[in-house]
């Protein structure tokens, strides 16, 4: 299931651009072509991570074809229009849909990891690399999934500010730029949290929080931007969390 759950983070998040995203809620076809590629790198992930090729060609073309018909609906409930305002709970019922249907693929396929078809590694190394996966998923999870996932926190918060905002392409352009290289911090902030966290440095996770917040200090003294700060901050921080926990437990 897990290296599953990794095909699943590797197709439908870092090979989907935000483009496609977007042009597939309007369009069945770019619906159908992000399917295809989901399923070729999930072939592609299993194949890597098993070292078998022709076992994982049915599972993945099932699981492209499973993947094609949530989004599909997915996008009908899109164009509905009514449900714009629960975005992320459609967000969380699409993946746990997914996840479900990777559970009957699992039940209906052996997938397992093996990677001792690598002859080029020693097996000290090989051995050492079977608890992989789990950090592999961990790493991939506290990157664009729960980047997404903040955004859509962001959506739910009142947009009303009490400064008074500038109708120009140049200040909207600037606002869009600052959510990308927001974006990348909480990346980067979840992703050290996570290393710190394996290696038990939960002391040194404060530094990184305090680095971050000394880089917003000035804009801090803003009372709204404070409070989406300390929201994100603190939502980053627990997803980087759970990351280490399900480590440790798995």
């Amino acid at each position: 299931m897990k290296l599953l759950m990794i095909g699943h983070m590797l197709g439908d998040f870092y090979f989907q651009t935000n483009v496609m995203g977007e042009k597939k809620k309007k369009s069945f076809g770019y619906t159908a072509l992000h399917s295809a590629i989901y399923g070729m790198v999930m072939f592609v992930a299993l194949a890597i991570m098993t070292g078998k090729i022709v076992e994982n060609i049915l599972p993945s073309l099932l699981i492209s074809v499973m993947h094609l018909l949530v989004d599909a609906v997915k996008c009908g409930v899109n164009k509905w229009g009514k449900l714009k305002k629960y975005e992320l709970e459609v967000f969380f019922v699409d993946q746990l849909i997914h996840m479900g249907l990777l559970v009957v693929v699992d039940c209906l396929f052996t997938v397992q990891f093996n990677i001792y078809w690598i002859s080029c590694i020693s097996e000290n190394i090989l051995n050492s690399m079977q608890n992989a996966p789990v950090v592999i998923l961990a790493f991939l999870i506290c990157g664009k999934p729960a980047a997404i996932i903040v955004s859509l926190v962001f959506g739910l918060i009142p947009k009303t500010t009490g400064i008074t905002e500038i109708n120009n392409e140049s200040i909207v352009g600037i606002k869009k730029e600052s959510v990308r290289i927001g974006s990348w911090i909480g990346i980067l902030e979840r992703e050290i949290i996570l290393i710190l966290g394996l290696l038990g440095q939960y002391g040194a996770i404060g530094f990184v929080i305090a680095a971050k917040s000394l880089a917003r200090h000035s804009q801090l003294n803003d009372p709204v931007f404070a409070e989406k700060y300390l929201i994100g901050t603190l939502l980053s921080s627990f997803m980087a969390l759970l990351c280490v926990m399900m480590c440790k437990v798995l």
